[in-house]
């Protein structure tokens, strides 16, 4: 733990992240379903940030506003990916199952040391590299000097919501049963097919009285 005024190492944030997927590769192991990870991807996002922002405040560090904007935005996204993937989520991933079992094939051994590799421990360094500008950000921030936010930030603020704004937006749209968007769809091109037809008929209709006459 960092004393008071003392720089705030990413170390413990970074481990924070491979300690929270080994804890995944338990309960996944225990419930038999790897693709769970797939519902903690999203937080662990969150979890480094708020252990860092948790380290620098025992450090006595303060948390400037443009900190404080990246945490909203990355734990907003983080938390509607995993609500979003944990309410799909039904059983183990057809990639995850073809992995189980080209690695069980092998040796049961082989299977618990690859899945917890190259499904656990690989996605936790990936998040974290792809976290790493929001841990920058978390870690450097405060330490700049700057006064308040900037017209970058407020740039930055505008794309993410626009691109939040766009996943909720789907996310909603997909959440419909296809087969009755499609019902709905056919029965009213149905209707409409068949009120043309019968415009048709009806126009034509004095003219075949008239001709017999």
């Amino acid at each position: 733990m960092p004393v008071a005024g003392e720089k705030v190492s990413l170390l413990l944030p970074c481990l924070s992240v491979f300690a929270c997927n080994s804890l995944m590769y338990l309960f996944c192991q225990a419930k038999k379903d790897n693709s769970y990870i797939d519902v903690w991807w999203g937080l662990s996002f969150v979890v480094p940030n708020a252990a860092l922002i948790a380290l620098q405040r025992h450090a006595g560090h303060s948390i400037d506003p443009r900190t404080v904007l990246i945490n909203l935005i990355v734990s907003a996204w983080g938390l509607r990916l995993a609500w979003h993937i944990g309410k799909r989520h039904k059983e183990e991933d057809y990639r995850y199952k073809a992995m189980r079992d080209r690695w069980e094939a092998k040796s049961k051994a082989y299977y618990y040391f690859a899945s917890f590799m190259y499904v656990f421990m690989m996605q936790a360094l990936f998040g974290l590299i792809v976290n790493g500008a929001a841990l920058y950000i978390t870690a450097n921030s405060a330490a700049t000097g700057a006064a308040g936010l900037i017209w970058t930030d407020y740039l930055g603020l505008g794309v993410a919501t626009t691109g939040l704004a766009i996943e909720t937006v789907d996310d909603y749209i997909h959440g419909f049963e296809p087969k009755i968007i499609l019902k709905i769809s056919f029965e009213q091109l149905k209707r409409l097919l068949t009120g043309s037809s019968q415009n048709i008929s009806q126009t034509k209709t004095p003219k075949r009285e008239s001709s017999a006459r």
